[in-house]
């Protein structure tokens, strides 16, 4: 919001809060850039149409229940109203129903409101719709969103959606992300970002993964207290990478007689 990009003269020209700023103090990483521009455009700016789609969707739907009755009719059976009468009583039927007071009215009268066909309320589904397109733009399980899932979620886990947005709807970023960052380091340092930390699983499953990893000298000690936001131990003694299963003495063989 903060950044512009005059593209009107032979070169482009960066601005910051008004400010042109220099193009070797920027960094600049896009996602799709249309031919002829160097600004990059975000998934959904990609896909302007679908956009436009869902606002003129949800302004439909807040247009017609903006009213607490969105159309109706009101009809005397026993007698012909004139255009004067009619809209008196239509005025204070309004009023009545505006106010949230009861309408009470005569056996003559017969009140229908104007209520959506089958077609337009299947319309209205059309939000959830909306929001699983955008989802699927943004490569991210629609149910996050509010829109629907295309097949049962009964075999799914917190943990398994989780790794799935991570897998699906993170990773494509993070790999721009990282291989930019990385080129700022020198070799052999580079950038990862540590998804492993967003993928809470219950704590017996997080303690046995723990332990494999000791075991086969993954990690010291150290490292797996710094993982639960735990102090290392003291003098060292949490720093020793050697698996444990090397420790462990083998028992000497049986003498076979």
């Amino acid at each position: 919001e903060k950044m512009h990009v005059d593209e009107s003269g032979s070169l482009p020209v960066y601005r910051y809060n008004g400010a042109e700023v220099d193009r070797m103090n920027l960094i600049h990483i896009p996602a799709y850039v249309m031919p002829g521009s160097v600004v990059g455009l975000s998934p959904i700016g990609a896909c302007a149409a679908l956009g436009s789609t869902a606002l003129n969707t949800q302004d439909m739907t807040s247009d017609w229940f903006k009213s607490p009755l969105p159309g109706s009719t009101m009809q005397n059976t026993q007698r012909t109203i004139d255009r004067e009468d009619a809209s008196a009583i239509s005025d204070g039927l309004n009023a009545r129903i505006k106010a949230g007071k009861p309408l009470v009215y005569g056996n003559d009268w017969k009140f229908e409101p104007v209520t959506m066909s089958a077609t337009d309320a299947a319309f209205i589904e059309s939000t959830k719709m909306t929001a699983t397109q955008v989802a699927a733009i943004y490569h991210m399980p629609p149910e996050m969103i509010g829109g629907e899932a295309g097949s049962s979620l009964t075999y799914s886990t917190v943990e398994l959606n989780t790794i799935r947005y991570a897998n699906e709807a993170l990773s494509p970023w993070i790999a721009r992300l990282e291989e930019a960052f990385s080129s700022w380091l020198p070799s052999p340092q580079f950038v990862k970002f540590n998804l492993d930390a967003m993928i809470r699983v219950d704590t017996k499953t997080r303690y046995e993964v723990h332990q494999i990893a000791r075991n086969i000298g993954l990690n010291n000690i150290d490292e797996l207290r710094a993982l639960e936001d735990r102090a290392p131990l003291p003098d060292g003694q949490g720093e020793d990478f050697t698996p444990l299963a090397a420790k462990t003495p083998t028992p000497a063989a049986k003498e076979t007689r």
